[in-house]
């Protein structure tokens, strides 16, 4: 038995439940598969009704990728634990998901998320937007949602810094001059762009990942027509 857990006992359960209908169809596959340091189990989406065929086959194979990479996490994560059978001994655990944000308008935009642990001696999340026009599958940067970039991401960083003082977050800033770049991660609803700002890369530890909300209402200006509310 314990031989078999050696060469990684592998349960995969995979459905295709359809979650959510707007401009396009976005089903949820699940997955699950064990060894014997590690248990993964994995939801992520799979689109339907791209307008362009092979964009929508390339942003399938993407998003399964990013769920892959998940999974070599947690098994990396198991390799550090001793081998054997002992009472009590963890797992490494990983478990990705989703949610839909936005699906309208002619942009679809999720959130990926990443939840590593190993009892309590280690925990980490990680978050990433996934954002795309639902006509031709392009991918967008957060530069992409404005007509000048510059001045988009001015107004955007603007936003930020007045949001930093009023959450009290100015204590924690451990970067020396935190700006928002064009390959930030990001995503949209129907009302507000969501800045993600990874742990440990503006604020200390203790603030973990921070997200920031502005309302689309005060970027109007700056931004592309089909965003403009």
């Amino acid at each position: 038995m314990r031989r078999l857990f050696e060469i990684f006992a592998a349960v995969i359960l995979s459905t295709a439940t359809l979650t959510n209908i707007g401009d396009i169809a976005i089903s949820s596959v699940s997955e699950g598969t064990a060894g014997e340091n590690f248990v993964f189990n994995a939801s992520y989406p799979r689109f339907f009704g791209i307008g362009d065929s092979n964009a929508q086959k390339s942003l399938n194979a993407q998003i399964y990728e990013i769920a892959q990479q998940s999974l070599y996490r947690t098994k990396a994560l198991s390799i550090r634990l001793p081998s054997g059978d002992r009472p009590g001994q963890s797992k490494a655990e990983g478990t990705f998901d989703y949610e839909v944000k936005r699906n309208s308008g002619g942009i679809a935009s999720l959130l990926l998320l990443e939840t590593l642990s190993c009892g309590d001696s280690y925990k980490s999340q990680a978050k990433k937007g996934f954002t795309f026009y639902t006509s031709s599958g392009k991918i967008l940067k957060i530069s992409d949602l404005f007509k000048n970039s510059e001045e988009g991401l001015g107004c955007v960083n603007s936003e930020i810094a007045a949001q930093i003082n009023e959450r009290g977050l100015s204590k924690s800033i451990q970067k020396l001059k935190p700006e928002v770049c064009e390959d930030c991660d990001f995503y949209i609803t129907d009302t507000d762009l969501v800045v993600i700002i990874p742990e440990l890369t503006w604020f200390s530890r203790e603030a973990g990942i921070v997200e920031f909300a502005i309302p689309l209402k005060n970027l109007n200006r700056y931004l592309i027509d089909i965003l403009t509310v």
